[in-house]
Parts: C-alpha cells; sequence; structure tokens
C-alpha cells in the first residue's frame, strides 16, 4: 500500500475509535439510568480496549455482529408488540441474518405458516424499519422435516 492509502486506513480507524470514545454504550442509544453508577465506566474501558486491539478485519465482524444483532432485536421488538401476529410468532423456529443480501431468513414449522408469513413479510419489514433497522427482504421458508419449535 501506498502511503496516501495507509494514511486513509489510520484516519478511518481513528474516526471509529473517536466514534467508540463519544459512545461508549456499546450498541448505540443512550445509557440507561440503572446502569449508569454500576456497568458504564467499566464497559466504556472494554470498547475502547477492544477497538485498539482489534484488526480491520475484526472491526468489520464486530460490526457485522452488531447489525445481526439489532436486525434480530428488531423482529423481536416487532413479534412482541403486534397483535396481529402473535399467532405467527409461536410458529417461528430459527431466524438467520444473511449480511451479504440484508435478508432475513425466517424458519417456521410449516408450510401454511410459511406462506402466511410470505404474504405478511412487507408489513414486517415495515415495522422493523419503525425499530430502525431496514433490511431488505425477508425470506420465510421451511424448517427440516421433523424440527419442532422448543417450547
Amino acid at each position: 500500500m501506498g502511503t496516501d492509502q495507509d494514511e486513509r486506513v489510520r484516519r478511518i480507524e481513528h474516526e471509529e475509535l473517536a466514534q467508540a470514545a463519544v459512545n461508549p454504550w456499546p450498541y448505540g442509544g443512550r445509557v440507561p439510568e440503572h446502569a449508569m453508577g454500576s456497568m458504564a465506566s467499566f464497559i466504556d474501558a472494554e470498547r475502547r480496549r477492544v477497538l485498539e486491539k482489534a484488526s480491520p478485519e475484526q472491526r468489520r465482524r464486530m460490526r457485522a455482529a452488531e447489525q445481526r444483532r439489532a436486525v434480530f432485536a428488531a423482529w423481536n421488538a416487532v413479534m412482541a408488540a403486534s397483535p396481529d401476529v402473535s399467532r405467527e410468532k409461536s410458529h417461528v423456529t430459527g431466524l438467520y441474518y444473511d449480511e451479504a443480501q440484508n435478508a432475513l431468513i425466517v424458519y417456521v414449522d410449516s408450510d401454511i405458516w410459511c406462506q402466511e408469513l410470505g404474504m405478511k413479510r412487507e408489513v414486517l419489514r415495515t415495522r422493523m424499519s419503525f425499530q430502525g433497522v431496514e433490511v431488505a427482504k425477508i425470506v420465510c421458508r421451511r424448517s427440516r422435516e421433523g424440527y419442532e419449535r422448543k417450547r
């Protein structure tokens, strides 16, 4: 790499560290009041320590994990707050987030529920966007034969 490229990489890494210092809470937003005295300073120091030692590839993986967590949290919030989909959520057997396609893959226990959630996928996508997560598509698939949701 040339010196210009090296300088650009250093500047990007410095900006990421500066953002982490400004926002010590690892998943964005404000630190909850109940956590202010107990864990906030520890989390701040730990996040900085991890980011300082991380390679660019590790930082990319950490950002991907945070995005995955945000997608799953938005899905769970939509399912918890929606009375019209409460019966559907009991048939969801698993979730998978495909980062390359920005797609949420929802596994369900029967073809009927796969079709039902497939028809509601745009409504679910819109509700997830209100939670702050933009997913390109939601794909519904049937779980393997004999797999049942743990209750």
